[in-house]
């Protein structure tokens, strides 16, 4: 049903940390206990101790947890809810939310990779009901799904579980009416009967605000951004505009140099980020991806979803198979790839120096790499 993200990480805009905010019915229940726990590595989980702010917003207190992030530059985060029906101290249920995590990722001078792992907030989740020419039909009440798409933001189909799970869909928002979602693609008839989310994008400006890195007057001397466009094998390039007043992203090429803030970044979708004044902290949060992403079709420059180190064994993959790793993102001042390949014995070659990197954990969080199947 309709989801309100009553769980959710915000950037302090006073700040510029990252709390955590939780909001619920000002009714309080005697057998029900909340608590929120944070981790470093997914497998321990500690309570937060820190009593939080509280205050009331739109008829429900919201207690506030502030700079998560002060004491820990990477984290995870959750609530957990406790129900103690006969108020013995040992609940007979619980349950959590949705992981959160967070990573103050530093842009130093020079060239870096940067992938966005993490998910915006879902605004609704269900089961479709129906499979039609272009749209799906997801079974709500009289509750309208649409009510819940913002005019102002673009949204897509997460799809959770079935055969098709980690494949996302974009929506037509203008096109969508009652609980029925207007897809941009013809979907899959296999979507029938799979639980999905609806969310809306993540943005470039979201996850890089103009305002956090160095613009200019000319695309050569501002900070910008590189997308890999698989259509031409090129990078399409993003740059700072500095007009005096405002910061914003523009295209390069475009000559109106409109406000391209709200280019779409998908899942996985990677990006090289060139700095040219000085470094920069890029705050990253978002909830956790729960289902993987399909295998990579050509050549792709994308991250590998995960908020942990991978090897390369992790990826689904056949012999031949090529991955290009971003020298600069262990050493900004250096601007080179490294060449890894997978042979036939199953095993990922360096093509440098011969050595079996299959268990080495060399693919790391929130940043991107080429991917390139076997023909």
């Amino acid at each position: 049903g309709h989801h309100h993200a009553r769980f959710r990480l915000v950037q302090n805009a006073t700040s510029g940390l990252i709390d955590a905010v939780f909001s619920r019915s000002p009714i309080t229940l005697a057998d029900v206990r909340y608590s929120v726990e944070t981790s470093s590595d997914l497998q321990t989980w500690q309570a937060v101790t820190t009593a939080p702010r509280l205050a009331q917003a739109a008829g429900l207190l919201q207690s506030t947890f502030g700079s998560i992030d002060l004491q820990a530059a990477r984290g995870f985060i959750r609530l957990k809810v406790a129900l103690d029906a006969d108020l013995d101290g040992t609940p007979e249920a619980t349950t959590t939310s949705a992981i959160h995590a967070w990573s103050r990722m530093q842009a130093e001078p020079g060239r870096q990779t940067l992938s966005m792992p993490l998910l915006r907030p879902a605004v609704f989740r269900g089961v479709v009901q129906a499979v039609n020419e272009n749209s799906i039909v997801i079974l709500n009440g009289e509750t309208s799904i649409h009510a819940s798409l913002g005019t102002e933001e673009s949204c897509f189909v997460e799809v959770l579980s079935g055969p098709l799970a980690g494949r996302t869909l974009d929506i037509r928002t203008a096109e969508s009416t009652g609980n029925t979602v207007t897809l941009a693609s013809k979907p899959d008839a296999r979507l029938l009967g799979a639980r999905i989310a609806i969310r809306p994008h993540q943005t470039l400006e979201r996850i890089i605000p103009a305002v956090a890195v160095c613009g200019a007057s000319e695309a050569r001397a501002a900070d910008r951004v590189m997308f890999f466009d698989t259509a031409v094998n090129a990078f399409r390039v993003f740059w700072v505009k500095n007009d005096g007043p405002t910061l914003r992203w523009v295209r390069e090429g475009d000559a109106t140099l409109s406000d391209a803030g709200r280019r779409l970044v998908r899942p996985q979708e990677g990006m090289l980020l060139q700095i040219r004044g000085q470094a920069s902290t890029l705050p990253l949060f978002g909830e956790l991806r729960i289902t993987p992403e399909p295998p990579a079709t050509g050549t792709q420059f994308r991250g590998t979803g995960s908020v942990l180190p991978l090897p390369p064994s992790t990826l689904e993959a056949r012999p031949g198979a090529r991955i290009r790793l971003w020298s600069g993102d262990g050493d900004p001042s250096t601007a080179t790839y490294l060449n890894y390949q997978l042979q036939p014995a199953a095993s990922w070659m360096d093509t440098r120096t011969g050595l079996d990197v299959s268990t080495l954990k060399i693919l790391q969080p929130f940043r991107a790499h080429f991917f390139t199947p076997a023909n």
